[in-house]
């Protein structure tokens, strides 16, 4: 219980300095998962960064939102393109993996 104490104090604090990406965390790490996609998504309507599509791609398991990071980065984002190298590895996907690697 003292884990989720302290998420919910983080996430209060986050809330009051508009630090979404870390309030979609606590929001994970409080078994809200479908809370933290929500908020991902409320912000991306608002003001898509590849860090938060980052995070909906984390969420979601969805290579789309690691692609669109890595693309709205103009294709300097290095965690879009780790994050979709793992999601792709952890799926088996290794063809798409390496293809993924010239890009």
């Amino acid at each position: 219980m003292d884990g989720w104490n302290a998420s919910n104090s983080a996430l209060q604090v986050f809330e009051e300095l508009e630090m979404y990406e870390e309030m979609i965390q606590c929001h994970v790490i409080m078994n809200r998962k479908e809370r933290g996609i929500e908020l991902a998504q409320e912000r991306i309507a608002i003001e898509p960064t590849p860090s938060l599509y980052c995070a909906l791609g984390e969420l979601t398991n969805d290579t789309d939102h690691y692609l669109t990071a890595w693309e709205l980065s103009g294709r300097r984002y290095a965690r879009a393109k780790r994050m979709l190298a793992r999601t792709l590895l952890r799926q088996g996907k290794v063809c798409v993996f390496l293809r993924s690697l010239g890009e």
